[in-house]
């Protein structure tokens, strides 16, 4: 993942979710947590933002000092200790969302300064996916961490302008 396509993503993952806040989550095969529209974006998506959690995460009170490097170095949960911790999360808005340098990690910084961290690289699997659920195919929002530390976004044609490099 070079500088460039870091801020073509975090450009788009900007747009989709600061100023919305965690409105809940979705049980399913992968657990989602769902984000509500900003004042920005809601007149533009009409569908429900959502991050596929299909990777280990951890939620810090403050911005450590280091990411875990590896999957293995997040704490393993219980499903009843993440669900736990996704009800904190619940109303908090979406400050700031970046991705690290060398692995498409997902970091969510909260308006109380608690960040949300999700790996973003497995061998084989998705790691993460960020996108919009409910809405028209010709508005189709995804980024995706893909296998071996990619990442991908596919976005509606009429918004590509506003995320060129």
């Amino acid at each position: 993942m070079d500088h460039k396509d870091k801020t073509y993503y975090e450009s788009v993952l900007n747009y989709l979710c600061i100023g919305g806040h965690i409105d809940g989550i979705r049980f399913g095969s992968i657990p989602q947590l769902l984000i509500s529209n900003s004042e920005e974006n809601s007149t533009t998506i009409r569908g429900q933002i959502y991050l596929n959690l299909a990777s280990k995460w951890c939620v810090y009170k403050t911005r450590p000092l280091f990411y875990p490097e590896t999957e293995r170095d997040i704490t393993s949960m219980t499903e009843d200790e993440e669900i736990l911790e996704l009800c904190k999360l619940r109303l908090k808005t979406i400050s700031n969302i970046s991705l690290s340098d060398n692995k498409p990690n997902l970091i969510i910084e909260l308006d109380d300064e608690s960040i949300f961290y999700m790996n973003g690289y497995d061998d084989q699997f998705e790691s993460w996916q960020l996108g919009v659920a409910f809405n028209t195919p010709e508005e189709y929002w995804d980024v995706i961490a893909l296998p071996g530390g990619e990442i991908t976004a596919f976005i509606p044609e009429q918004f590509m302008k506003n995320f060129e490099r």
